[in-house]
């Protein structure tokens, strides 16, 4: 039937037959293991990159874990040491704040003097207390027996700077008016102390930086205060003790930082002297000196 086709086709065709079908069968046998190599090697790195993972993750989880317990273990010594600390600062705030109204009690007495100096024209008892006559001499006598009334028998009498501690656990406002009310406090005791020992107003300082530290308080009186200059005192000292009292009650609640209030605190104590003392006394004041 295939007589027809030269014999060198027919050897050439089962060669390339034989050829065909053997590599038909081996491509098919290397490309199963070549595929098998191939999916063995991803599986191996897959896996390898599987137990990384879970070693990471596990070593994550560990260090989250850790890390969580520091945290929680930081937020609580902190929010503890936090509490500590403000009540031990409203504690000496306390302390600070029954200190300095101890001492506004014990110095009572002194505003009597002021309502003394309310009727005595203390630049003529200056002036007067100077000269050596009987008349400056009773004027002398007038102002030792005023001071002796309140306790006082010298500049070392009048007061201390043991407060000054407290300034540290009060707001600037408030020290600031307990300054203010303390200098204001004794400023008659200090007139006092130059007439009983005749030495003149060049003793005492400028009034116009005593006139100022009133103003500073009371700016809404600052007709009463032009009117009277530094002898407005004599008549505002009992506003200032309600203005003092009214913010110590406020510094118990809470303490003010705010830039307003330190800007008022360091108005009013730009002006504050750094100096510090009831029964009513019965003390005829001399005609000479009596508004």
């Amino acid at each position: 039937m295939i007589s027809w086709i030269p014999d060198e086709w027919i050897a050439s065709i089962s060669s390339s037959t034989i050829v065909m079908v053997l590599g038909f069968f081996f491509g098919n046998y290397y490309k199963s293991k070549v595929e098998k190599s191939i999916q063995n090697n991803y599986d191996r790195k897959i896996e390898t990159l599987r137990s990384a993972f879970r070693r990471d993750e596990e070593k994550f989880r560990a260090d989250l874990q850790a890390k969580g317990r520091q945290i929680e273990a930081l937020r609580t010594g902190v929010l503890a040491g936090l509490a500590s600390r403000h009540a031990e600062l409203d504690r000496r705030r306390l302390d600070a704040i029954e200190n300095m109204w101890r001492t506004v009690v014990e110095l009572e007495k002194y505003k009597n003097i002021h309502k003394i100096m309310q009727r005595i024209d203390v630049d003529a008892a200056l002036k007067i207390s100077e000269e050596d006559n009987d008349e400056a001499r009773k004027i002398r006598s007038f102002a030792e027996l005023m001071l002796g009334g309140v306790g006082v028998t010298g500049s070392e009498s009048i007061g201390s700077n043991s407060l000054q501690v407290e300034r540290l656990h009060v707001p600037p406002v408030l020290w600031a008016l307990y300054k203010a009310y303390m200098s204001a406090l004794i400023h008659p005791i200090a007139q006092l102390l130059v007439i009983k020992n005749g030495l003149g107003a060049k003793m005492l300082s400028d009034p116009a930086d005593f006139v100022d530290l009133v103003r500073s308080i009371f700016p809404e009186n600052s007709d009463i205060i032009d009117n009277l200059g530094e002898y407005s005192i004599y008549f505002l000292i009992e506003e200032m003790e309600v203005n003092l009292l009214s913010e110590m009650k406020s510094t118990l609640i809470k303490a003010d930082s705010s830039d307003e209030a330190l800007n008022q605190a360091a108005k009013i104590i730009k002006h504050s002297e750094d100096v510090l003392g009831g029964d009513k006394l019965n003390i005829v004041i001399p005609d000479s000196v009596v508004r």
